[in-house]
């Protein structure tokens, strides 16, 4: 337990239910299980994230049937695949969204309205070249060979750009508050508990802010085109 407390009891519900627990949180968790001649030893330490059981004696294949049967109980209630690898990834998500973000700057940047010059020599390269607009032909020719431009071109940001860096901001910091360890017994059961509502709620925010952003607009379109 938190400050170096140590509380040994007969069985699991004795330690939730005993007055020294209510105040101080359980980092490690010890237990063992004796069945005829088979003895199990758990140990569950939130501080490594590691859960270890070791039966004995191992020779007898009754522990070989207990073990495999509590390989099989641990693998059952363990965190989800996704659950660990948000746990794993969420540095290298937010690598991603600045990678995204310095990429699509470039882009935007990169990505000008053409000058009144450019405009100007586009009509007259459909319109052709003629004697009475030869003078005007040689200052568009100068003005694209120098670079010259009265108005500077100012970079046009797609309608996409900035919904997306919000989306990817909003899931990188949704993401970033992850769930840590704790046994729920004492001060961490409302800290475990509370873990739980947030995972419920990113099952339903997620797939709502990846349906929003993604399959609604062109859905939406299409329905306002069906009904038109």
């Amino acid at each position: 337990m938190t400050g170096g407390k140590k509380l040994v009891t007969g069985s699991i519900k004795e330690a939730i239910q005993h007055a020294g627990t209510s105040d101080t949180e359980v980092k490690t968790l010890a237990f063992k299980l004796n069945v005829a001649d088979v003895k199990a030893d758990f140990e569950i330490d939130t501080d490594y994230n590691q859960v270890s059981c070791r039966v004995s004696p191992e020779e007898l294949s009754e522990s070989r049937e207990t073990f495999g049967a509590i390989r099989d109980w641990m693998a059952k209630h363990q965190p989800n695949r996704w659950q660990s690898k948000w746990i794993e990834f969420t540095f290298a998500l937010w690598m991603v969204w600045l990678l995204y973000f310095w990429l699509s700057v470039i882009l935007v940047i990169s990505h000008k309205e053409q000058s009144s010059y450019q405009i100007e020599t586009v009509e007259m390269v459909k319109q052709g070249v003629t004697i009475t607009n030869q003078s005007k032909a040689i200052e568009l020719m100068l003005a694209l060979q120098t670079g010259y431009n009265p108005k500077p071109s100012i970079a046009i940001a797609p309608k996409w750009w900035l919904p997306s860096l919000a989306f990817g901001l909003l899931a990188c910091i949704i993401f970033s508050i992850k769930p840590s360890s704790h046994i729920g017994i004492g001060k961490a059961e409302a800290k475990v508990r509370l873990w739980r509502k947030w995972i419920q709620l990113l099952t339903v925010v997620v797939p709502g802010l990846l349906f929003s952003s993604f399959a609604w607009p062109p859905l939406s379109s299409l329905i306002k085109s069906f009904f038109k």
